[in-house]
């Protein structure tokens, strides 16, 4: 879940987590920044589509996006929808002109940001295997890394629609051993099929749990701050939150006045 949340503050950056039209809408000015053999970038204009039948199109810029909504808390308007799934590719770089901005050009290179990612999560792991060690921002692995950085860079430059099969390929490769294929049915069924009491201990189930410890812990900071922006937060003081059951019956103490 920490690397999860890692990462994605590195690819959803300039969106936020919580529906909101002003902070993540984007316009017809889009456009995919796009390597020559030189060097050099061009510019080719991003276009959307609503159908989610339709696959993004890498080789004519045509991704899949949630629908325009005028409602500034519309679920249309969550995170980085209405880019659809362009900012989470590793190789994209793009530009556009973010509402909150004050419509000022953004340019976002994805490739860069990543190798960024990819060596502080690394740094994070260290981190978080040493009980004595403190995570420490604006810190990156760079030199565990590098022997590596070639094909890293490679893997985060190609055009694809998944890079799956080539991050398994590498780690199998680090690791010397065979690694598993994802499988999201698998871990679902494990959760639907475990008794009630079970639930919590399952793949899925912790990361429920630590799903939730995280957005409470961002909504109270944003709460904190005097911004109603995330909702108004509850604040869970010594609160041991095992199951979905824990954080609902807290909502609920809240609700009637019984929490802070």
């Amino acid at each position: 879940m920490a690397m999860h949340i890692l990462a994605d503050t590195w690819a959803h950056s300039n969106f936020a987590g919580t529906p909101s039209l002003v902070i993540n809408n984007i316009n017809f000015h889009f456009y995919e920044l796009l390597s020559q053999d030189d060097g050099s970038l061009t510019e080719r204009p991003i276009r959307f589509t609503h159908n989610p039948g339709a696959p993004d199109n890498l080789e004519e810029s045509i991704y899949l996006n949630t629908m325009f909504q005028t409602s500034e808390y519309s679920i249309m308007n969550l995170g980085h929808g209405r880019a659809g799934h362009l900012p989470d590719y590793s190789f994209i770089r793009y530009k556009y002109l973010p509402a909150w901005g004050k419509y000022e050009e953004l340019i976002k290179d994805n490739p860069s940001d990543y190798w960024n990612a990819f060596c502080q999560l690394v740094y994070a792991l260290k981190t978080l295997k040493d009980p004595s060690a403190e995570f420490e921002l604006n810190k990156y692995e760079e030199e565990a890394c590098e022997p590596y950085k070639e094909e890293i860079q490679k893997i985060l430059n190609t055009r694809q629609i998944s890079s799956v099969e080539d991050w398994k390929q590498f780690g199998a490769k680090l690791t010397g051993q065979a690694l598993e294929d994802f499988d999201v049915k698998k871990y679902a069924a494990e959760y639907m099929m475990a008794v009630r009491e079970e639930k919590p201990n399952t793949f899925l189930g912790r990361f429920f749990v630590a799903a939730m410890a995280q957005k409470n812990m961002v909504t109270r900071k944003i709460y904190e701050s005097g911004s109603t922006l995330a909702g108004i937060s509850l604040k869970i003081n010594g609160s041991d939150i095992q199951t979905i059951d824990d954080f609902i019956g807290l909502l609920g103490m809240n609700r009637k006045g019984g929490s802070e």
